[in-house]
């Protein structure tokens, strides 16, 4: 029972159920310093728009980085609203148009409260996503300019190199030093043996390693397309690119993230034919003689036998949670049990969600809430193929490499609970974005960009 006579109460239900109080203070006082500095003319309102975009990046790097309590993802998101509301004020008169993506999130909002309306269970689930879906929704609005999405490429890039680099040096820092410098949870598999070496998985500023891995996939499929696809010697052996690769490709490598490494090896293997269109039906006949030389030979069974006995606890755990989903889909078609509530139904000991992010909305959003959710990862993958067809050169290689990158990361995502996670509102938002751009919209004229762009594209298709 709540008692009247605690004034203190309200507040402090409101701050426990997305904010702690250090972080409440800490956004007060960042919002009045940079309305201060706003006042007084010392940021002008691009360089805002940069910093909180370029902040909101990063933090999608470090999401298990607190210092005491505060996280600065959930910093960023407030922000970000303060930013959406005074740019609302300056152009109140401006005509706007919504982005069908932005109505697909707050359909799967309401989606997502309507699942909890009347459970006994704590709304926690709700709470989480509600700011999540905020976000995707004011980035959307901040993508307006082509220098605003190479901005935004060239921060993800960076970010993505120095979270790789993180993750190698923990892993060194184990193997040489027996020093485990993680943030993971206690209960993720922290540890691996290969060929009786003893590692701990890489996860940089990350929870599990696997979260690692998807973080990493943009910058990593960015990069790995800038090489492929570059005409010229500079883009192909500027030491910034191929040295990146290999950064990136070593922490995933030391992730031992299996499930997104098969994804991420799908991807490698379809980005020819996505560089160089024109040549994808010769790409493909040659992978179909390949294939069928490696399965002649044994060697492709092999290698799908070896991989097969490296997962197979991991993926039966993944099918008898997947079959759980599906019979609570059953019970449950229209509204789902409710966001987060399927750990009362899991099988497994430690209350684990379904291993499938299609499944896992299902279960916990019903029919509808999948269906919406469908959309929302389908739309922006629709539009980017439409605009790719009238984007300029460079806005079409960056176009195409983002794309297999969200393709790859989709593909990832199904064998993990990734249904409500931030990176995939934010990819879908950010994906979308950057094909109405490429696809037409106007370019304005800005200073040079903050961060040099470490991928020279080509001047012309082959």
């Amino acid at each position: 029972m709540l008692a009247v006579g605690e004034p203190w109460l309200v507040p402090r239900l409101i701050g426990g159920l997305f904010f702690r109080w250090h972080e409440l203070a800490t956004v007060v006082v960042i919002l009045g310093l940079l309305a201060t500095a706003i006042l007084t003319r010392r940021l002008a309102a691009a360089s805002l728009q940069r910093c909180l975009l370029g902040a909101t990046i990063a933090s999608l790097q470090m999401g298990s980085l607190r210092v005491g309590p505060i996280n600065l993802l959930n910093i960023c998101i407030a922000l970000l609203v303060w930013w959406w509301m005074l740019d609302l004020a300056r152009t109140a008169r401006e005509p706007r148009e919504t982005p069908a993506l932005a109505h697909l999130l707050m359909a799967f909002a309401v989606l997502g409260m309507i699942s909890v309306w009347g459970e006994q269970q704590s709304p926690r689930g709700l709470i989480a996503l509600l700011p999540k879906l905020v976000m995707a929704g004011i980035v959307m609005r901040m993508l307006r300019t082509e220098a605003d999405l190479l901005f935004a490429i060239r921060v993800l890039v960076v970010t993505s190199l120095v979270s790789a680099l993180l993750g190698i040096a923990q892993s060194a820092a184990f193997f040489f030093a027996s020093l485990e410098l993680n943030l993971m949870e206690d209960d993720s598999p922290r540890f691996i043996t290969v060929f009786g070496f003893n590692f701990v998985r890489a996860s940089g500023m990350l929870s599990n390693p696997q979260a690692y891995c998807h973080a990493l996939t943009a910058g990593f499929f960015l990069l790995t397309y800038g090489w492929i696809a570059g005409t010229n010697r500079f883009s192909r052996w500027n030491p910034l690119v191929w040295g990146g690769l290999l950064v990136l490709a070593a922490a995933l490598i030391l992730s031992f993230a299996r499930g997104p490494w098969a994804a991420i090896v799908i991807g490698l293997v379809v980005l020819p034919a996505v560089a160089w269109p024109r040549w994808a039906i010769h790409w493909f006949v040659l992978l179909g003689l390949l294939s069928l030389a490696g399965m002649s030979s044994g060697a492709l069974t092999s290698v799908l036998s070896a991989y097969r006995s490296f997962t197979l606890t991991n993926t039966e755990v993944r099918v008898e949670l997947m079959a759980t989903g599906l019979q609570v889909v059953a019970q449950h078609p229209w509204r789902g049990v409710g966001l987060t509530n399927f750990a009362f139904y899991s099988p497994a000991l430690e209350r684990f969600p379904v291993h499938n992010s299609v499944i896992q909305v299902a279960t916990e959003t019903g029919i509808p809430g999948v269906l919406v959710f469908l959309a929302i990862m389908l739309t922006p993958v629709f539009q980017a193929l439409r605009a790719v067809r009238v984007a300029s050169t460079r806005n079409a290689h960056l176009l195409r490499a983002m794309l297999l990158a969200y393709i790859v990361y989709l593909v990832e995502i199904q064998g993990e609970p990734g249904g409500y996670s931030e990176l995939l509102f934010f990819s879908a938002a950010f994906l979308s974005a950057m094909a109405r751009i490429a696809g037409g919209a106007p370019v304005t004229s800005l200073k040079p960009p903050l961060i040099p762009m470490p991928i020279s594209m080509p001047r012309s298709l082959p």
